[in-house]
Formats: C-alpha cells, sequence, structure tokens
C-alpha cells in the first residue's frame, strides 16, 4: 500500500488576514507525494516513521508545525506547516498542510508523537 501526504496550500495577505481568510488555496500534490518505503530504506533499517517523520521536519516553515487537532490524532487529522514561503515584496505568506494517506491511525500517532518530541 503506498503511503505518503497530499499536500494543500493557502496565501495569505495583509488584506486576506484582516478578514480572518486566505487570498488562495488549493492543492499542490492533490494525488500525493508517495514516500513509500524502498528496498534502500528497508536495508537501511528505516521505518516508514522514521521517513514520515524526516519527510514533515523538512518541509517545516520558519514558524514551525502544527497538528490540526489538540487532542488524539486520526485518520482525518494532518499538520500544518507556517510561513513556508514569504513574498518580501508584498507580505504574502504560504502555509501548507501535510494530510497522510495510507497510513494507520496508529502510525499517526507515532508520527505526531516523535514530532512533538522534536519540538520541545
Amino acid at each position: 500500500m503506498r503511503k505518503g501526504f497530499r499536500v494543500t496550500y493557502e496565501i495569505i495577505s495583509h488584506e486576506s488576514a484582516e478578514q480572518g481568510d486566505a487570498e488562495e488555496r488549493g492543492f499542490l500534490e492533490e494525488d500525493g507525494i508517495d514516500i513509500s518505503l524502498d528496498e534502500y530504506d528497508i536495508a537501511d533499517g528505516i521505518t516508514i516513521i522514521d521517513k514520515a517523520v524526516n519527510f514533515l521536519r523538512e518541509n517545516t516553515g520558519s514558524e514551525g508545525m502544527e497538528p490540526s487537532t489538540t487532542g488524539e490524532m486520526s485518520e482525518r487529522d494532518w499538520w500544518t506547516s507556517y510561513k513556508v514561503n514569504e513574498d518580501y515584496s508584498n507580505g504574502n505568506v504560504e502555509n501548507r498542510s501535510y494530510h497522510p494517506y495510507g497510513f494507520t491511525v496508529e502510525e499517526i500517532k507515532e508520527i505526531n508523537a516523535r514530532l512533538k518530541e522534536r519540538m520541545r
């Protein structure tokens, strides 16, 4: 089974922030970014949890990353990375959200726990 993340984005301008909304939003990777283990990962002892945590850490924006819930994570939850890009010419900020697919609820909870450990 493929495992990975579908990626959405939102662009926030000064005007849209004043209205509590985003200027633009949509999918960057609607089909998803497949991070399934390959034979090299398996030979190196890398787990799907390791690979997912590394992927999310590599995609953390300058303002950090947070889960979509403060409670228990489920298959309906995701992580949002804040201030992935900032356009200094107009002040627009891009946030990205990473929606897991193919993972079990237990794997999602473990990914979240490992991300929290790193942020402490």
